[in-house]
């Protein structure tokens, strides 16, 4: 049988353990947070990108077409 003290002491490290594990947990819900969002940015500056490309062609070719019939 354990004495009062280290009974008390098994819980403690019990709980901290227990603690530690959450904090972990924690940290890494976190990082998987934040490595979503990096993505999603990412995926709208491509987007972005994207759509200026598109209206530069789409300026190319009405300026190539005003120049054909001028």
């Amino acid at each position: 049988m354990y004495t009062n003290f280290q009974h008390v002491t098994r819980l403690q490290l019990g709980m901290r353990v227990r603690k530690a594990e959450e904090v972990e947990e924690e940290e890494e819900v976190e990082e998987e947070e934040e490595e979503e969002e990096e993505e999603e940015e990412e995926e709208e500056e491509e987007e972005e990108e994207e759509e200026k490309k598109k209206e530069k062609e789409n300026r190319k070719k009405k300026e190539n077409e005003k120049e054909k019939k001028g």
